[in-house]
């Protein structure tokens, strides 16, 4: 009985976010993307740290190369980073509306890093 009510619930979240998700489109993504790392870089790590840098640089070969949408862009992995990398880790959820994103575009921004790591 726990399991089927567990299982539903998922399905209902999972209803939830794609109610709520809108495509954001590459130009838009990687304006927020910049943003994002121009806020770390100067309110968050006053240096690059060198594995971000290089992992950033692979996730943008790989962004253009394979161009997959719901987690490849560099904002993404960014978000991913700061969230669950950074010491002690960041909330991105109230850095985003700061630079000017919108609630739709915090919702997918969100979910992209959660599927990375679950």
């Amino acid at each position: 009985m726990e399991e089927e009510f567990e299982e539903e619930y998922e399905l209902e979240e999972e209803c939830e976010f794609d109610e709520l998700a809108v495509d954001i489109d590459e130009d838009r993504l990687t304006e927020l993307y910049q943003k994002l790392l121009t806020y770390a870089k100067a309110n968050i790590f006053s240096v690059l740290p060198k594995e971000l840098d290089d992992d950033l640089k692979k996730a943008e070969k790989w962004c253009l190369q394979y161009h997959d949408p719901d987690w490849s862009h560099p904002l993404f992995y960014v978000v991913s980073y700061l969230m669950y990398e950074q010491k002690p880790g960041v909330d991105v959820e109230k850095i985003l509306p700061q630079l000017g994103a919108t609630p739709e575009e915090i919702n997918e921004i969100m979910c992209g890093p959660i599927e990375l790591y679950c």
